[in-house]
């Protein structure tokens, strides 16, 4: 007698005062003075372009499973509403006035990298801050990409951080506006597994394994490992197409059939229905792995022929 088991499983100046030297002259370079500051003030202030679609909020969907894929978009307006050329400054910063470029999602990672690669914009001397000149009565839409430069496995869960569009004045420190906007990091809940053996990676998609015992002989057993990572409480689940027991091929009454049982991380399994166990591997994207035994029942007195059921092995996150 043979047997066999297939298992399937899907799975970012004011000018210098001077001293008066008789009181016409002092009265005239105090004019001066005055005359002059104003005259900055008033230039520093039509030079701030309107932001007309400013963004309230952004979202990245991450699976923290599939490297090198998550990014997003940050994209608004500036308008020079004056009848002059206007150059300024411009940077997303934090809650505390600094320019980001790399920005930690959560305690663990993943690491967010914010750059601008727009054509209508530079980088000015302080790294992070871009330059931006618009004629008159222009209006230019700028974008930032925002993606995610270094994975990591977080936690299934929503992460927000509270960043600003800040427009400053060329060689200013202090924004002259600043628009809040809200980023968020949408970590989505996910859980893979392969057989040891059976498959070399983790995957989504079904596979097939074969186990085959051979010779059936009461007793004998067979194993293999369950590989499962996730970010999330996950479950497994067993289906035995045949309630636990190997049936003779073309036997449709099943009448002939090799009774077996599975251990799963040393436990036994009940396959006369579903049989459901929670898992909590670490967090990590080798997680960790289970063994599962199959032993064959009692085969004395069974027909020769060749014996197969089908376990279907299964992982979602709850």
């Amino acid at each position: 007698m043979w047997a066999s088991l297939r298992s399937n499983h899907t799975d970012q100046v004011r000018p210098r005062r001077h001293q008066p030297l008789v009181g016409v002259a002092w009265a005239f370079g105090t004019l001066w003075c005055l005359s002059a500051f104003g005259h900055a003030q008033a230039q520093s202030k039509t030079c701030t372009p309107a932001l007309t679609n400013p963004p309230a909020s952004v979202q990245i969907d991450y699976d923290p499973f599939v490297a090198g894929t998550a990014s997003a978009q940050l994209t608004f307006r500036l308008l020079n509403q004056t009848d002059a050329p206007c150059k300024i400054d411009l940077a997303i910063t934090n809650s505390s006035d600094e320019p980001v470029l790399n920005l930690p999602l959560t305690d663990i990672g993943p690491v967010l990298t914010i750059r601008s690669s727009a054509t209508q914009i530079q980088a000015a001397q302080k790294t992070g801050i871009y330059e931006v000149v618009l004629e008159a009565g222009q209006a230019q839409d700028i974008s930032f990409d925002l993606t995610v430069s270094t994975d990591a496995v977080v936690p299934a869960g929503r992460y927000v951080h509270s960043l600003f569009l800040a427009l400053m004045q060329p060689g200013d420190k202090v924004a002259a506006t600043t628009t809040p906007f809200q980023l968020a990091l949408n970590a989505l809940p996910r859980a893979q597994m392969s057989l040891a053996g059976a498959s070399g990676s983790f995957g989504t998609g079904p596979a097939v394994s074969i186990i085959d015992f051979g010779k059936a002989e009461t007793g004998k057993m067979q194993g293999l490992f369950i590989q499962a990572r996730t970010n999330a409480p996950s479950r497994l689940t067993f289906r035995s197409a045949n309630h636990g027991r190997m049936v003779l091929d073309g036997d449709e009454g099943r009448s002939n059939s090799l009774p077996y049982r599975v251990l799963f991380d040393s436990a036994p399994l009940d396959l006369e229905t579903t049989a459901i166990r929670s898992i909590a591997p670490p967090q990590s994207y080798s997680g960790t792995s289970y063994p599962l035994i199959l032993q064959l029942g009692n085969v004395s007195g069974s027909r020769a022929g060749h014996y197969t059921d089908e376990l279907t092995i299964e992982i979602t996150t709850l």
